[in-house]
């Protein structure tokens, strides 16, 4: 049995379907200038477009209830903590298995392969999408890691999502009965997570590593909120930093500074370099930056994509 988070609508409310000629004219200048030493950093804003249509953190895209997600901290330490993750992630997290990329996923990866971004892109995403678009695994950094496989603490053994996905539903398949028939137009929520009351919680059955044999806790792969990223993630993506010439930010507010101080970093060390946003809603780089579009961005990169090639 399957029951797969209902998602709101994915349209960001009072964003531009389509931006001015001139401000593709403006941001496919951008491209071209720094061709070959362009950074792409994206953020949750590429995925909430549909086919795609995963709801993210900060946008005004979905009208859903605010709520705080899980913090490393609470994972780490409270068992009833990862309890309520890994329900709600049974839950939510097929919404994302069956997520496709969308026309902004499609135009990153053309973008790269045509020689126009150069350097590696830079993802806060953890979906996986911009590999489904064919950006080869080499070339793409996940600064958050990736919602698609899980780690055990005592053993280091990695599992994959999807066959850990199956054996947690065998494990429950009498609460997944009962959670389908209550939630059956429950809201999906980012990151694969998923809206359930507390008391449909406890008597959900956490999974556990089968191959250490000591039943390790397992971990999905992402940086949770208040966790660090990886030393030698950080490095990859300061190299990158340092090659560059320029960063195109592209459906991220970067609220973490793990994001954010990328593009501090490029600008400290060549204070001239070029800083182009497109996004909905306000970001920490939008005084730092020296082009800001706001509309919808499979649109708005898709004519990008046509002016450059052109």
């Amino acid at each position: 049995m399957r029951v797969v988070a209902a998602a709101a609508p994915c349209i960001p409310v009072g964003v531009r379907a389509e931006c001015t000629v001139e401000e593709v004219e403006r941001l496919a200048a951008f491209v071209r200038r720094h061709a070959g030493r362009l950074v792409v950093l994206s953020g949750a804003g590429i995925s909430t477009e549909p086919p795609a249509g995963i709801p993210d953190y900060r946008s005004n895209a979905h009208a859903r209830p605010v709520h705080k997600p899980i913090t490393d901290s609470e994972f780490m330490k409270l068992p009833a903590k990862r309890q309520r993750y890994w329900a709600r992630s049974c839950i939510g997290y097929e919404r994302v298995r069956q997520a496709r990329p969308n026309a902004a996923h499609f135009a990153l990866t053309a973008l790269h392969r045509g020689g126009w971004s150069g350097l590696h892109h830079v993802t806060q995403n953890v979906d996986g999408l911009m590999q489904q678009a064919h950006l080869p695994d080499a070339e793409l950094l996940e600064l958050h890691g990736s919602v698609h496989y899980a780690q055990c603490l005592h053993c280091g053994e990695r599992v994959s999502r999807a066959v850990l996905q199956e054996h947690m539903m065998t494990a429950n398949a009498q609460w997944l009965a009962s959670v389908t028939a209550k939630y059956a137009d429950h809201l999906a929520r980012p990151d694969g997570d998923a809206r359930l009351d507390e008391h449909d919680i406890v008597s959900f059955v956490v999974p556990r590593c089968g191959a250490c044999g000591k039943g390790g806790t397992l971990k999905p792969g992402v940086v949770f909120f208040g966790g660090s990223v990886p030393a030698h993630v950080k490095e990859r993506a300061a190299a990158q930093m340092r090659q560059a010439s320029a960063v195109l930010v592209v459906g991220s507010t970067l609220t973490t500074y793990s994001a954010f101080g990328l593009v501090k970093s490029l600008l400290k060390e060549k204070p001239n370099a070029g800083v182009a946003i497109l996004t909905s809603g306000p970001t920490r780089a939008d005084s730092l930056s020296t082009l800001k579009i706001e509309a919808l961005i499979g649109n708005t990169l898709a004519r990008v994509l046509h002016a450059v090639s052109g």
